[in-house]
């Protein structure tokens, strides 16, 4: 191949908009010299500038139609119909190591192995130091519920919590209708805590100090729930190393309040709010948690989906773990990388990625029919037409068919990076409809309470699925709480008494009469009452007669006697 040609080849794709590396343009040289040799010279052209490099990637226009067959031709130069994917072995042992950290066998046991003592204390000093400073403010009144603020300590916050939780399995359209003493609610809630002391330390609960007005605004934007996720990450890692299969997706807590870092998800349940990132097992155990920052974050930017990934999953390491993904996060290149590090990949695949096989995304199925390619680096790249085009990415098997059994009981052929896939990939459906059953978030104009009050509601979800899996005996969700809360809780402070009738302070005898007052003044005359029915209506009015029978003796109108003791008797 003559120098001319090579400049007219590079010029041709200087117009195009595809990038290229050094590596991938020496082998198109390659290519055109050896053709050249089968077909013989070329006629010369004019001389052309030559004003292209090789020295790094090139950002180009359009292709033009001389080299698209020859580009195609190259791109699929690594992909071949031999099966080249590798179930890896599984060299990591799955064990539960926070068995040496448990107290005892019951679910409150389980339970204490997030909420550690040392967790508490933290939440606890870091609300009183907010507290303090909420009292400091200026124009803070006198009659301000902050006023009357105790230290809270580590006992009272666990009665808090367990009130907070008991709120999900109790709902109440308000929450000071806990508290109240009407015949139709009496909830007993406070027999462990006053409504005004729980509402006070729900006002003053922090995770980490605020900035002060001299320092820096924090550069990250999380910093007031940072210790929660960093204790949470911390203390699953340390109780407990998952089995072989794992799998990542995102979660969103609803806030439809203002917040920068709110998105906007159309499939979710709820479709605003703040995202979570999880790494889960397929039964809901959550392993890893990131909560989206927005574009800001260390992690945004360029490749951010593979970020999110290697954040989740670099614990896990060289252990032959398999990876389940949508869409969101499968490409070649990432199921390459992971390769490397001894991690097998499943998931579904977007058909616009760039190291995509032409020859799988563009053939066109008949309904039930499969294709597939195989890299030389051990991906499969397939696609399987059920009701609509399906695009697996695989390293660990193929699309070949198995039969498989229907949730309606009925036997199918599916090929086996689906069947796999849709057995691992539903651990984040799994702890979203366990945390819907008894939810206790509430609206609020703090963000970061409620994404606090959220990372409770995990901790506890994880402490249920270890108990069921490691304790002697099996419970279900709802019976594990009741003993988690019975034990936050302890014994009622006070005994919970039926509430009066509304309308009367007055303790009434079995029978009463009106009679006529006998206590006379000086003067000989009666002394009159206030009637008491009438004063419950701010109006006043004196009478001769009482009730001698009612608590107090209280004055009563002869038409207010009858009005009274007819409503309350």
């Amino acid at each position: 191949m003559s120098d001319k040609e090579v400049i007219k080849l590079v010029n041709n794709l200087s117009k195009t908009k595809k990038i290229y590396t050094d590596e991938q343009l020496l082998q198109l040289l390659e290519r055109e010299m050896s053709d050249d040799e089968e077909g013989g010279e070329v006629s010369d052209e004019e001389d052309t500038h030559l004003d292209f490099e090789l020295g790094g990637d090139q950002e180009i226009d359009e292709i033009p139609d001389e080299v698209e067959d020859e580009l195609q031709e190259f791109v699929s130069a690594g992909w071949c119909d031999n099966n080249t994917t590798t179930a890896l072995p599984f060299s990591g042992q799955q064990a539960f190591p926070g068995r040496d950290l448990l107290n005892g066998n019951e679910p409150v046991d389980y339970f204490n192995l997030f909420f550690t003592d040392q967790f508490l204390e933290m939440i606890v000093q870091e609300s009183n130091d907010y507290a303090e400073s909420i009292f400091m403010r200026a124009g803070v009144s006198e009659y301000s519920r902050i006023t009357s603020w105790k230290p809270l300590t580590v006992g009272e916050m666990k009665v808090f919590l367990g009130l907070l939780f008991h709120m999900g399995t109790l709902k109440a359209v308000r929450m000071t209708d806990y508290w109240k003493q009407a015949p139709l609610f009496s909830l007993g809630f406070g027999a462990y805590m006053s409504r005004n002391r729980f509402f006070l330390i729900m006002r003053c609960m922090h995770f980490a100090k605020n900035a002060s007005p001299e320092d820096p605004a924090p550069q990250d934007r999380l910093y007031k729930v940072r210790p929660l996720i960093t204790h949470f990450n911390e203390r699953v890692k340390l109780v407990y190393y998952p089995h072989k299969n794992l799998c990542i997706d995102e979660s969103v807590m609803l806030w439809r309040g203002r917040l920068f870092f709110r998105v906007y998800i159309q499939n979710k349940r709820h479709k605003y709010g703040v995202k979570f990132y999880l790494l889960t097992e397929p039964n809901g155990f959550i392993l890893r948690c990131i909560v989206y920052s927005g574009k800001s974050d260390v992690l945004a930017g360029v490749g951010h989906a593979e970020k999110i990934v290697n954040s989740l999953t670099e614990d896990f390491y060289d252990a032959g773990h398999s990876l389940f993904m949508d869409n969101y996060y499968n490409s070649v290149g990432l199921a390459e990388r992971l390769l490397e590090k001894k991690t097998n990949c499943t998931g579904t695949l977007r058909k616009d990625r760039k190291e995509n096989p032409k020859e799988v995304t563009t053939k066109k199925l008949k309904k039930g029919e499969t294709t597939e390619k195989f890299s030389t680096s051990g991906v499969c790249v397939g696609k399987w037409m059920d009701k609509r085009e399906v695009l697996m990415i695989s390293t660990e098997t193929s699309m070949q068919k198995s039969q498989t059994v229907t949730k309606r009981k009925t036997n199918v052929d599916k090929p086996n990076a689906v069947i796999i896939y849709n057995k691992n990939m539903g651990g984040i459906d799994v702890q979203d409809q366990l945390l819907s059953y008894y939810s206790c978030e509430r609206k609020t104009l703090r963000w970061y309470k409620k994404v606090g009050v959220h990372i409770f509601m995990q901790m506890l979800q994880n402490s249920y699925l270890l108990y069921n899996k490691y304790s002697t005996k099996k419970s279900d969700l709802y019976d594990f709480r009741m003993s988690v809360i019975y034990a936050l809780v302890g014994q009622p402070k006070k005994v919970v008494t039926s509430p009066k009738p509304s309308g009367s302070g007055i303790k009434r005898k079995a029978s009463h009469e009106l009679t006529q007052i006998e206590k006379k003044d000086k003067n000989g005359k009666v002394c009159r009452k206030k009637c008491y029915y009438c004063s419950q209506s701010k109006v006043r009015k004196d009478t001769i007669y009482e009730c001698k029978i009612c608590s107090g003796e209280p004055g009563f109108c002869p038409t207010c006697f009858s009005k009274f003791h007819k409503c309350n008797i």
